[in-house]
């Protein structure tokens, strides 16, 4: 929806405005495309294009790109909320930022080795450090783009894409690597379940029918659990979501079978439903409950950004930040670590009155 707002803004088409925007959305977009329309001056540009890849059949998207004599820049707006994505050396950027560039060659447009290319990340919505722009961009030319995209796209392309280069395939799955890809929840890809359940000690027990050692046996490693469960309960819910969808297209899934879940209870008509309930003397406030009141941030795009400074800073005082809750994490996040604030032995005496 973010790159609809964009697009209607971009091209003055008000009629192209997608329902639903968000007051900050409208903001955040709005400010995108002045800055868009600031690195772009007098240049050419275009916007939500699909560019054909080089090295496949597949297109790749790019979401605005401009050039001049001697400059291309290339950018990618994310609208997510997530973890921060550096552009310098990023490989998605690359391809799609070469399958511009390769696009205006064929066009007619020349591109020497030398000329300056920019590639753009936008990220307004995610979290950046005090004085910290909201774009993170990677200046680099022509030549050494192509370069990079050669070493680390065409090579592993043709060995991809080429059957007689398949002994040349290595796998390297991980957590990370693969947590888009929807083989991983289909459990059709052996290299990631080899991976996640290979050399796992817990396996090793379950499949012996044994009970799960102590923590203290030296022959289980309870940080090589805890390393892959995220990805293990993940594989395990995207295998049942499958399984779910193949019996529900009629495709036979062995030893198992579709079964109506808990049935639930609903009123078929609701208004004749209070009007019984008033006929035998219930109250309002015995039949309703109340509606939630929404979160600060839901108020706050109601109000939108026009609203009053005076009024905002009222609704601030009845703010309050809650801490959450202490979650497993690994040791190596730069997270800051939980400190209880009470005393081991107080704790567990206020667990014993409760």
């Amino acid at each position: 929806m973010a790159h609809e707002v964009a697009e209607s803004l971009l091209l003055n088409k008000p009629n192209k405005m997608p329902k639903g925007a968000t007051p900050q959305m409208l903001k955040d977009m709005r400010a995108y495309v002045a800055w868009l329309r600031k690195i772009t001056g007098k240049d050419k540009w275009e916007s939500e294009r699909e560019v054909p890849l080089w090295y496949s059949s597949d297109n790749g998207h790019v979401d605005y790109c401009t050039w001049g004599d001697d400059h291309f820049h290339v950018v990618d707006l994310k609208y997510g909320k997530g973890i921060k994505v550096l552009a310098v050396n990023n490989l998605q950027m690359a391809i799609y930022a070469g399958g511009a560039l390769y696009e205006l060659e064929k066009k007619g447009v020349k591109i020497k080795g030398t000329a300056r290319v920019s590639l753009t990340i936008y990220q307004p919505r995610c979290q950046k450090d005090e004085g910290e722009e909201l774009w993170s961009t990677w200046e680099t030319t022509w030549s050494e783009l192509q370069a990079f995209l050669a070493s680390r796209v065409e090579q592993s392309a043709e060995i991809i894409l080429n059957e007689k280069a398949a002994h040349l395939r290595k796998f390297a799955p991980a957590t990370k690597t693969c947590q888009w890809c929807p083989l991983r929840k289909a459990g059709e890809c052996q290299a990631y379940t080899n991976w996640l359940l290979d050399g796992s000690p817990v396996v090793d027990y379950l499949k012996d029918d044994k009970p799960l050692p102590v923590v203290s046996d030296k022959n289980f490693s309870l940080r090589t659990i805890l390393d892959k469960a995220d990805g293990i309960r993940s594989w395990l819910a995207g295998i049942e979501e499958h399984a779910e969808r193949m019996l529900m297209a009629g495709k036979p899934v062995d030893g198992y079978k579709l079964c109506a879940g808990n049935s639930s209870r609903s009123w078929s008509d609701k208004s004749l439903v209070k009007q019984f309930l008033r006929s035998i003397g219930l109250t309002k406030e015995e039949c309703i409950v109340p509606s939630y009141l929404k979160s600060p941030n839901q108020i706050e795009d109601v109000l939108g950004s026009e609203t009053a400074k005076e009024v905002k800073q009222k609704l601030a005082t009845y703010v309050i930040k809650c801490p959450g809750q202490p979650k497993l994490t690994p040791a190596s996040s730069p997270k800051k670590e939980w400190q209880p604030e009470v005393t081991a032995d107080v704790f567990k005496k206020a667990l014993w009155e409760e």
